[in-house]
This record gives C-alpha cells, sequence and structure tokens, in this order.
C-alpha cells in the first residue's frame, strides 16, 4: 500500500490458489456371495483448478465526497474427469472486474453512496460432483460438472440516514445463473434428479429498508423488509421459461432488557411466495425465542432458545416443465430448544487473540457448498 500527500491512497495484491478434489464413490451388488460393480451409480470424480488473480484499488477522498476504484483480474484454469464414462472438460479464460464506489456526505445526519461492480460466482464443488445421493425412491441429487460460473452486472443506490436508517435500490443483471432445478432424470423410469444448472440470464429488481427503532427505554427493534422482482430467461427440459414474479421478505429482531440480568429475544421472519427459475416456492417463514440470565458477577450466563417455534418453514414448491410437473414438501430440523450454562474462568481484560484466514475465504465456501 501507498499513501500519497494528498491522502490518496493505492494498494495491491496477487493471490493464487490450487485446488485438487477427488471423489471416489463405488456401488455394489451382492448375489449368492459375489459382489458386481454396479457403473449405473459408481462414479469418480477428479477435479482440478488453478487460480491466478491481480487486483488494484484506489482511495481518495475530495471534501465531502470518497471514492474508491478497484480492478481485479483473474485466470481460470480448471479441469474435470469423470473416470466412469471417461468424459472429461476443460476450461481456461481471463477476466477482468472493476468496481467503483462513490459515498457523498449531505449533511452531518444524511449519506448518499453510490456503488458499481462486475462479480464472478464459481459453483461449489459439490455443485460440480456428479456423485448421486438418493433422496426416496423416486428422486436423487446429483451435481453438475458441466456447470459454468455465474457473471453478475451490480449497480445500488444507498441513503443512510443518521447512520442507522438505511434505503437503497438495486439492479443486478446475472449472465448462466446457477439455480437448483428438479427435473425429469435422464435415464427415464419416472424417477426425478434433484440437481443444478445454468439459465441464459437473469435481472433482479430490489428495494430494502432497514428501521432500527426504540420503542421504550428497554426495548430494540431491528426490521429489515426487501422487496424485489426477480425474472429468470432460459431453456431446461424442452421448457422455455420467461418469467418473474413480485415477491419480499421482511426480517423482525427483538430484544428486551427485562432487569436484574435477564433479557429475552424475540426474532421472526417472513418469505412471501417466489418464482425462482422453474420453481414455485410457496410463502414460509419462522419465529424464534429466547431468554438470558447473566449470574454470578456476570461470569455465569444461562441461554434458553427455540427456533422455529411452530415449525412454519417447511419448504412447499412445485416445479412445472412442459410434459412434467414436480410437487414436493421438505421439512429439516429447524424446530430445535436448546438450554446451556457457561462460566467464565479468568480475567476479563485479557485480549483475544487474532484469529488469521489465510485469504482462502472463497475456496472455504465453494469446499462448504455456500
Amino acid at each position: 500500500m501507498y499513501t500519497f500527500p494528498n491522502k490518496t491512497r493505492l494498494e495491491g495484491g496477487i493471490k493464487s490458489s490450487w485446488v485438487h478434489s477427488d471423489n471416489d464413490v463405488l456401488f455394489t451388488n451382492s448375489s449368492e456371495g459375489k459382489s458386481v460393480v454396479d457403473t449405473g451409480k459408481s462414479n469418480q470424480f477428479r477435479y482440478d483448478e488453478n487460480i491466478n488473480a491481480a487486483y488494484l484499488n484506489i482511495n481518495t477522498t475530495v471534501k465531502k465526497t470518497s471514492v474508491q476504484i478497484g480492478l481485479r483480474g483473474e485466470q481460470t484454469n480448471a479441469r474435470g474427469l469423470q473416470l466412469i464414462g471417461n468424459n472429461s472438460f476443460e476450461r481456461h479464460y481471463f477476466q477482468f472486474f472493476p468496481s467503483v464506489f462513490i459515498k457523498q456526505t449531505v449533511s452531518k445526519t444524511q449519506d448518499i453512496s453510490l456503488s458499481l461492480s462486475r462479480r464472478i460466482d464459481r459453483p461449489t464443488y459439490n455443485q460440480l460432483n456428479p456423485f448421486r445421493a438418493y433422496i426416496d425412491a423416486t428422486t436423487y441429487f446429483s451435481g453438475n460438472p458441466s456447470l459454468f460460473p455465474q457473471l453478475s452486472y451490480n449497480i445500488e443506490l444507498t441513503h443512510t440516514f443518521k447512520q442507522k436508517f438505511m434505503t437503497s435500490i438495486s439492479y443486478s443483471r446475472t449472465d448462466q445463473p446457477i439455480i437448483s432445478v428438479i427435473q425429469p432424470a435422464p435415464e427415464g423410469n419416472r424417477q426425478a434428479v434433484s440437481t443444478f444448472q445454468n439459465l441464459t440470464r437473469s435481472d433482479y429488481y430490489g428495494l430494502t429498508l432497514t428501521i432500527p427503532v426504540q420503542p421504550a427505554k428497554w426495548w430494540t427493534m431491528d426490521n429489515n423488509v426487501v422487496a424485489f422482482y426477480n425474472q429468470f430467461i432460459g431453456d431446461l427440459a424442452g421448457t422455455s421459461l420467461n418469467q418473474g414474479l413480485p415477491a419480499f421478505t421482511i426480517n423482525n429482531t427483538n430484544t428486551f432488557t427485562l432487569g436484574r440480568g435477564w433479557t429475552a429475544d424475540l426474532a421472526g421472519n417472513y418469505q412471501s411466495r417466489q418464482l425462482y427459475g422453474f420453481l414455485d416456492i410457496r410463502p414460509l417463514g419462522q419465529l424464534n425465542v429466547g431468554l438470558q440470565k447473566t449470574m454470578w458477577a456476570r461470569k455465569g450466563t444461562l441461554r434458553l432458545n427455540m427456533t422455529d417455534a411452530f415449525y412454519t418453514s417447511p419448504l412447499h414448491a412445485t416445479s412445472t416443465y412442459a410434459n412434467y410437473v414436480e410437487k414436493f414438501y421438505q421439512r429439516q430440523d429447524t424446530r430445535i430448544a436448546t438450554a446451556s450454562l457457561t462460566y467464565r474462568f479468568g480475567s476479563e481484560t485479557v485480549p483475544q487473540s487474532r484469529r488469521r484466514s489465510g485469504g482462502a475465504e472463497d475456496e472455504k465456501r465453494r469446499a462448504g457448498g455456500v
């Protein structure tokens, strides 16, 4: 990093990553003491990836306006090999990703900011791995080694009042968006496969409101509302798609200070009906509650929590194609009650050690499938 006399800062860096993934899954059928490899389910998938990147950022402030301009260049080399069937692919490409961020201080209580960027989101390693995991007798999950990264162009305008009330409008165009789909399995026999596919394009228009309020001294509330329209364009399983639907999400978090070391939390969220590619998702939401008590000179803490108290977050969705309709109901263990008691030993003034991430956050995220 270099700082010029007028406080303009210039910084840059380089990064290289290498990833090797080898997934070997073997299914066998046993009959009369003999095991025979099931080639229809067995699979070994190897994936090698090398990304070389360099970036340059410049930051400057002129009176009440601050500007940050960045440019990142990335070279990607990837190779995948599916040993069963001997299917392979190679990809080599270089791309630039510019970004601009401008912030204008209007007054002591108001700021306006504008951001523009081009981004890349690569598929996770789980999304690329064609291994089959059977969900039920008629449905299985499988990754898609033919996935391409999705590229997006983003613009967002944000108004901030008193550093806490925020209003933003945004637009994002994504080329080859990666979506989750449930479609007829290629081998037929009335089976369905849950996988990932690239569509042609998606357009997102959003309005976000962040409204923190304090109805009373003992009650603080954070509210977040997102209204958006997401349109998807593409072709899949013999079906052309060009549709969208206005939708919204609401998140509300409340903290109550009850006195004598007692605090309570109440949080809820709601998601309206949404169209996500070929999926028509019904409304859902959940309510979370918590109670906390500090004791023993603030060294001890008792916590009681319950997530999804009324079990309202199971997913109902319908996937519709030209000659195929799949309705499904998916539920997970989201209603969970926990109780914990902790006690802190030693001095509270000892500083915490700094955590070092090692600069591989993106690779860890993709390995975790997030």
